[in-house]
């Protein structure tokens, strides 16, 4: 099975930003593929691009090979040049860690909205349910007084039976 990276790790592994390695898939100097919504790259021609660039370090432009032995000043820039990569692959890399987080607190956001709104239910089901339990225990106080004055009644026409057949 292929071995495929992610656009990330491949430009990490080239020591170069995601925006070069997209340049190098438009001048198809790498083939990019697609697996859903993810650019990925296989890492045999991850390594074979690192091994062709690393073997001519003074690359710029379109394949463009500068002799630096000639030239001091060149020579000069081209190691501040390489300098800057380095910083620029180190800011990369802080930005990235940085657009992890943000993707972690962005997801910690978009769960947490249903969690206020699952907690604004429970709130209204603990409303519903304390008004069904007062409500029950009216209708419980009501049943228990019908059925007191239902035996005081049954009472009373006892004692009004008794009333009337004495009274005879």
């Amino acid at each position: 099975m292929e071995d495929y990276l992610i656009r990330e790790d491949a430009a990490q592994l080239l020591e170069i930003s995601t925006r070069t390695l997209d340049r190098y898939v438009q001048r198809k100097i790498i083939k990019a593929h697609r697996r859903g919504k993810r650019t990925m790259f296989l890492r045999a021609d991850v390594d074979a691009l690192a091994n062709t660039y690393s073997a001519q370090p003074h690359i710029v432009g379109n394949n463009l090979e500068l002799p630096a032995e000639q030239n001091p000043q060149l020579a000069a820039l081209i190691s501040l040049a390489q300098e800057m990569h380095g910083e620029i692959g180190k800011k990369n890399q802080e930005i990235s860690e940085l657009n992890f987080q943000l993707g972690k607190y962005q997801e910690i956001a978009k769960n947490s909205i249903p969690l206020l709104e699952s907690r604004q239910q429970q709130a209204d089901t603990a409303e519903q349910i304390y008004v069904l339990k007062s409500n029950l225990q009216k209708a419980r106080f009501g049943r228990h007084v019908f059925v007191a004055l239902f035996g005081l009644s049954i009472g009373a026409v006892g004692v009004l039976i008794q009333f009337l057949f004495l009274a005879q």
